[in-house]
Order: structure tokens, then C-alpha cells, then sequence
């Protein structure tokens, strides 16, 4: 996936340079926030499980190479070649920066459809999901792949946005249905549980948690879906400008962003509090649960989840809703 050229390709345009720099802006700021996040992550919940904190030091990472790898892109574009269009505008880094995406989305995305799965105990929507993602990610290293033997072209990205035009815009399209149904099949779980006994004040406090989880979900999945539709609409409308690769920029910053805020709504063990009138107890333990995409999970301890029992309500069905790891 690169820039795409023309004859009348002009990268030091407004719509082109300003574009370009304009999504650098963004991505650095949201990689800043990232960070942020990062750092509340483990100065607050350092003793989650070792796969959750390998996989977001794994995500920090990659974001900080994205980062780096779009820095490289404007510099290259705005000093090195500068006054001088070369063979095009692929570049190496422009290229690494792609796969660097690819493999963050995917991650996000898988990580979100296992949350399905825990929450639902059926294998049918995640499956979809992770084949969704899967085809999005196969989809993004095939156009990796061809853009990496594309930069020594002379010119560059002419013919590999002819004639892979349609696989940018399938991977993009997939990852947006993906996003929809991850977002949509969480809400409808969560919603499940959110349904408190009649006079049960202690279940109404569960449901107002679950509401708000609910709220998160609803804002995260559809800030990626409507970027990626948005990626696609002007990769087709004004596809002679860059403007759909400085939105292409952002997107992983969005994931990962989603991804990190998902951990980090939680409460930390030293915020166990009350909620209308009524304590918490420990009647239900939970390891590590509702971290699902823009979720809202109650952490108390070592990664574990103590919820209210409600009238009518077997813990033990709770704990295999809700158990993550």
C-alpha cells in the first residue's frame, strides 16, 4: 500500500505535502497519548497476567517503530528528496510502516474477539471476527509484500496501485466490518448482563458498570470503522492525492489506543469503592475480564475481578463469562 502516482503527480501539493504532514502531526500526537497510556498501564496494573503485559509491551513497541518509520517518511519526503520527485514516492519506510500497521490491527483486533468469545462462551462470532482479521492482515502483507519489490521501480507505485487498487480497498472494507461486528457482538453481551433483578440495588450498580463499559465500546469501535470507511472513500474520490494515507497513518494509532484504554479504565486495587450505597464483596472472583474494546473492568488485586452477586445469579456462570485468561 503506497502513495498513489500519476502523470500529473505532484507531491509537494497542498493536498499531497499538506496532507501528508498533517496525518504526521496526528499520528505523533496520538503516539503520544499512547504512551500515556502505556506508562498508567503499568504503573497501575503491573501484576495482570504475563501475556497481557508482554502483548502490550509488544504493541508499545510496534508503535514506537510506526512512529519512527513515519518520521523517516516526511524527512525523506520533505529534506532528502526534497524539489526532486526520484522514481516515486514508495520508500522502504514508507512501506515498513505499513506492515507495522497491519500487524497492529490485527493484534487489536484478535485480542477484542476473544473478549467475544470469554463473554459469550461461543465460538461462532469470534471465529468470524478472527477470520475477518486474518483476511485483513493475509490481505496487508500480500501489499506489503508487492510494495517492498516495487520501491526500485522506475517510476515507483504506478503499477502497483493500478493494479492492486482493489486488495486496498478489500483489506480496508474488512477491517471496518470487523470493527462494526467486534463492537456490535460486545455490546449485545455486555447488555446481557446488565439486566439487574427488580430491587436489587447491588445488581443495579453491576448494570451501571456494565452500561458504562457499554459507552466505551460504542465510542472506540466506531472511531476505527468510520477512519477506515473514510480511508476508503478518499483512496476512491481523490485518489491523485495523499490525503488517504495520512488518514492511513492514524488508524493505527486508533487501534492501539483502543486496545491500551481498554486496560486502563479499569479500577485500580486501591479504588474499590461503594456504588449507590452498596459495597462491593468477593463473593465472585474473576481473573482479568471485561478488558474488551473501549471496556470498563473493576480490577482488584492480582489481575482479578471481585463483582457484586446478584440475586438469581450463578457465580459460576459469571466466572466463565467473564474469565479472560
Amino acid at each position: 500500500m503506497v502513495f498513489v502516482a500519476g502523470s500529473s503527480f505532484d507531491p509537494w501539493a497542498d493536498e499531497n505535502l499538506g496532507a501528508l504532514l498533517i496525518g504526521f502531526t496526528i499520528s505523533l500526537l496520538l503516539c503520544g497519548v499512547v504512551m500515556m497510556q502505556g506508562y498508567t498501564y503499568y504503573q497501575n496494573f503491573g501484576k495482570d497476567i504475563g501475556f497481557l503485559k508482554a502483548l502490550t509491551t509488544f504493541i508499545l513497541i510496534l508503535e514506537v517503530a510506526h512512529s519512527a518509520m513515519i518520521t523517516v517518511v516526511v524527512y525523506h519526503t520533505t529534506v532528502t528528496k526534497a524539489g526532486d520527485p526520484g522514481n516515486g514516492p514508495n520508500s522502504y519506510p514508507l512501506t515498513t510502516s505499513v506492515l507495522l500497521e497491519v500487524l497492529l490491527t490485527a493484534m487489536v483486533q484478535c485480542f477484542f474477539a476473544f473478549r467475544i468469545y470469554r463473554l459469550s462462551g461461543s465460538l461462532y462470532i469470534p471465529i468470524a471476527c478472527w477470520s475477518l482479521a486474518l483476511l485483513r492482515l493475509g490481505g496487508g502483507l500480500a501489499l506489503v509484500s508487492e510494495s517492498y519489490l516495487d520501491v526500485p521501480r522506475q517510476p515507483n507505485a504506478l503499477t502497483l496501485t493500478d493494479k492492486f487498487g482493489w486488495l486496498i480497498t478489500l483489506s480496508v472494507t474488512v477491517g471496518a466490518v470487523a470493527d462494526i461486528i467486534i463492537a456490535a457482538s460486545l455490546c449485545y453481551y455486555l447488555k446481557r448482563l446488565s439486566e439487574p433483578p427488580p430491587c436489587n440495588s447491588t445488581s443495579r450498580s453491576t448494570s451501571e458498570l456494565i452500561d458504562r463499559l457499554i459507552i466505551y465500546t460504542i465510542q472506540t469501535g466506531l472511531i476505527t470503522s468510520m477512519a477506515s470507511v473514510a480511508l476508503v472513500i478518499t483512496f476512491h474520490a481523490i485518489q491523485q492525492t495523499e490525503i488517504w494515507f495520512a488518514i492511513y497513518t492514524v488508524l493505527a494509532k486508533l487501534y492501539s489506543n483502543s486496545y491500551l484504554l481498554s486496560l486502563n479504565v479499569r479500577r485500580r486495587p486501591n479504588q474499590i469503592t461503594a456504588h449507590s450505597g452498596t459495597q462491593y464483596r468477593t463473593n465472585t472472583h474473576i481473573e482479568f475480564s471485561i478488558a474488551v474494546e473501549g471496556g470498563f473492568n473493576e480490577s482488584f488485586g492480582n489481575g482479578r475481578l471481585d463483582l457484586p452477586s446478584e440475586k438469581g445469579t450463578n457465580s459460576s456462570s459469571l466466572d466463565h463469562r467473564f474469565r479472560a485468561f
